[in-house]
């Protein structure tokens, strides 16, 4: 996430990006270094072991998912989204303790949509 957004504030470093690159791109919000330096904030206020989780991915047996079952099915669960999320529609702005702008808000979950593209991540978890 933090390179995607680095990469986006740097016109510089787009300029060495293949055309299927910067159409990637072309989906993000322009960032600024404010952008990258309070997602550097939350970052640092995230514990992996902890409730403020970026994002948990876990393997279930015997799963079955659109009625087809499979032996293993992967999971992930973005705890980090939910927070954006809640931030936006609270109004407060802060993720992980961190008072964020709510355009930075936005922008993050224009990111992890990116990365995740092929997910709902408004659900409560994504299957993989």
């Amino acid at each position: 996430m933090l390179d995607l957004i680095e990469l986006s504030a740097d016109a510089g470093k787009q300029k060495k990006l293949n055309k299927s690159q910067r159409a990637l791109l072309a989906n993000l919000t322009e960032f600024d270094a404010k952008t990258k330096s309070n997602l550097e904030a939350i970052f640092d206020k995230i514990d992996i072991n902890g409730e403020n989780k970026a994002v948990d991915f876990t393997v279930l047996r015997g799963h079955s998912i659109g009625g087809e079952k499979y032996n293993r099915v992967g999971v992930a669960r973005l705890p980090l989204y939910k927070m954006i999320e809640e931030a936006l529609s609270t109004g407060d702005h802060k993720v992980a303790g961190v008072k964020v702008r709510k355009k930075d808000l936005e922008a993050y979950l224009m990111c992890l949509n990116v990365i995740f593209s092929d997910h709902d991540l408004s659900s409560r978890q994504s299957y993989l």
